[in-house]
């Protein structure tokens, strides 16, 4: 199993009159190699639990990649 690096970086981005905020997410592999696929799940993962308000911490599920 390949071993990767993950940044999820949360900035604010303001937008008067709301609050917005940016989410940036990067995944490197050992290599330096980028993984978009892992990145995109990560993305949607996050988009998901926002749009639901479910902001409790996610479990382990044992399918890491």
């Amino acid at each position: 199993m390949a071993q990767r690096r993950v940044w999820v970086r949360v900035e604010p981005f303001d937008q008067p009159p709301r609050q917005v905020t940016r989410v940036s997410i990067q995944v490197r592999g050992k290599a330096g190699g980028t993984d978009m696929d892992l990145a995109a799940q990560i993305q949607t993962e996050i988009a998901v639990r926002l749009a639901t308000d479910n902001l409790a911490p996610a479990t382990t599920t044992g399918t890491a990649r």
